[in-house]
Formats: C-alpha cells, structure tokens, sequence
C-alpha cells in the first residue's frame, strides 16, 4: 500500500516546510513535481519491497495548466493499492503578502503583476483543487515551529490529541478576526487602561494579570471557560477538525484580551493540545511592557 499525501495551497503557506517536515517523518518527498510524472512517481514508489510505503509531493499553481491531468490521476488510482490525501496549505491575504516582502522571494505567478494581485489570482486558480482537499490547514496563526508540532501530531507516531488550537487576542476597536471560528469578549471586565501605572503595560506583565484577577467575575469567568474550552475540542476532535481559531477580545487588545489569551493557551496545552497564542494588536498603543 502506498501512502500518499499531495501537498498543495497558497506560495507563502508553507507547502515546503510541511514537505520538509513529512521528510523527517520517514516520507519520500519531491518538492513541486511536474504533474505529468505524477505516475512514474507512484509507480516506482510502489515499487518499494515493504508492506507500507509513505510519499508525499507538493504540487503548486505552476502546474495549473496540468491540473485536468492531476484529476485524472486521482480518478484512475486504486484505493486498495494507493491512500491519497491532498493536503491544502492556506492563509490570509495579508499574512502571504507579509511573507513575500520579509522573505523577498517572487511569487510564483511572476513579477509583472503586483503582489496582492498575484495572491488573489492564485486563489481562484487553486479553487478546484482546494475544493476537493482532504485536509485545508490555515497557518496564519502558525510559526514553523507549531506547525511542526501540528505535522507529527497529524502523521507521526503520537497518540495524543490531533486538533491545533489558535488562540488570537484582539481589540474591537480595530476590527474582529476574519477567521474566528470562536469568539469571547472580556470588555465587562474593568479596564487597566485607566489605572495610570498600567497604562503602558500589557496583559502579558503580572501587575495587569494581578489587576485583572482581582476583580470578582475575572476567577469565575475563567474557571467557567476552562470546561467550556476542554468540551469544545473534545467534541471538534471527535469530528476529525484540524484546527480551530478561538478569539478573545478586549477594547484596544492590549491589557484584558492579552491575559486571557494566554491563560486560553495554559488551558488547551496543559489538556495535550498542539496550540499557538497570538497577540495581534498587543504594540499598536505604544505600550513598552515587554520592552525592559
């Protein structure tokens, strides 16, 4: 039987580093394989003398022009004798623009077109193949290293919980996360903010989480939202979900949100989950907390 995991998505998602990853499972991996070697691929990867063989191969937007051939192979492979899972690697717009600009690479669509363009041009040419994946895995909330972990809790040899939980901290004021599948306000909690000492500090320095926990509903709130959160990915688990994202908001996303991100991410890691905490507005007031 061989084992194959198609490795497919947006450039700048982190297709080669999954493949990579894959590469330190045991896989046999070929990065950006031309789809018209597709089957001279799994024909000598069959050909391995072992009962289970793992491979896997990412194929991106270049090969667009091909992708009539790709639907073809997957039609004519035979289930008994070839496990495919196309894996699609996406994330938010600005995130991949981000990426571009920081690792200054060119996008694979070329130079002539902008950046923003590109991306959103990539995205309706991979729409086919994204509509058929298996697996879609969003890395917008996903360093290299939590995606490594993610990747050997889905293929690896681990028997613990398979869900990676992003945690995002936000400010209302600017704007509510796009991709939330949860959302918690804690806006009823006293504002640090306006106690002078803590105004430039953050949710992640302990005279703010002292603050915040000293109000009544803070202790309640967070030990009613302990069992809530172990509920919710026991059952998201159960339903085979890779990933969740669950937001918590405060007004400017740097005090209140902040600490309860964290204390979310204490939570579902101390319960065995795969997680990432992410403060996405936590600098925008100028705080220094941190910075000394």
């Amino acid at each position: 039987m061989l084992e194959l995991k198609i490795v497919t998505g947006m450039s700048g998602a982190g297709k080669s580093q999954f493949l990579r990853m894959l590469e330190d499972l045991g896989f046999y991996t070929v990065d950006h394989l031309p789809l018209d070697l597709l089957s001279d691929f799994i024909r000598t990867m069959r050909a391995e003398n072992r009962q289970t063989v793992k491979a896997a191969v990412v194929v991106d937007v270049r090969e667009r022009n091909h992708f009539d051939v790709f639907f073809h192979h997957l039609e004519s492979l035979s289930p008994e004798e070839v496990h495919v899972e196309i894996i699609f690697l996406e994330a938010e717009t600005d995130v991949l623009i981000r990426r571009f600009r920081e690792t200054r690479r060119r996008h694979p669509l070329g130079n002539e077109i902008r950046i923003l363009a590109a991306v959103e041009e990539e995205r309706e040419l991979m729409a086919p193949i994204r509509k058929i994946a298996d697996r879609k895995i969003d890395t917008t909330h996903m360093p290299v290293p939590q995606l490594q972990e993610f990747v050997r809790y889905l293929y690896g040899d681990s028997n613990g919980p398979r869900l990676m939980v992003n945690v995002v901290s936000f400010g209302f004021k600017y704007g509510v996360p796009r991709d939330a599948d949860f959302m918690f306000d804690v806006r009823f909690l006293p504002n640090p903010f306006y106690t002078p000492e803590l105004k430039d500090l953050t949710g992640l320095d302990k005279p703010v989480a002292d603050f915040i926990m000293e109000t009544a509903p803070a202790a309640e709130f967070l030990d009613r939202i302990k069992g809530l959160l172990l509920f919710m990915m026991k059952n998201f688990e159960s339903r085979a979900r890779d990933n969740i994202v669950i937001a918590v908001g405060c007004t400017g996303g740097q005090h209140r949100s902040v600490f309860f991100a964290e204390k979310f991410g204490e939570i579902v890691g101390e319960a065995g989950y795969c997680h990432t905490v992410t403060h996405r507005d936590i600098w925008r007031s100028g705080s220094n907390a941190g910075k000394v």
